[in-house]
């Protein structure tokens, strides 16, 4: 059986539960909600762009590069020690 990162097999489980398909990840990068940079993991699905976050126990699926909430999903792993400080080689940084 293949490893599959828990990140991805969150994000399958978030694009279920908002009831699209075919998801394709295209980038990751440090996304800022509420002034803290987190891995921001890029997605297209049936229905178009989305981002992706993993904090405080959750798994968020967002609207393009909004901040509207498509769902979220609990994801145990998500902890507040995941947080990036911009400093990582080849993150990219967005406001």
């Amino acid at each position: 059986m293949e490893a599959v990162p828990w990140q991805y097999k969150r994000i399958g489980e978030l694009v279920d539960a908002a009831g699209q398909s075919e998801p394709r990840l295209t980038a990751l990068d440090a996304v800022s909600h509420d002034g803290i940079n987190y891995p921001g993991y890029h997605l297209v699905t049936n229905l178009g762009h989305h981002h992706v976050i993993f904090k405080e126990g959750k798994a968020i699926l967002y609207r393009g590069n909004t901040d509207e909430i498509v769902t979220a999903i609990s994801a145990p792993e998500a902890t507040s020690d995941r947080e990036l400080d911009g400093s990582e080689k080849g993150v990219l940084r967005r406001a």
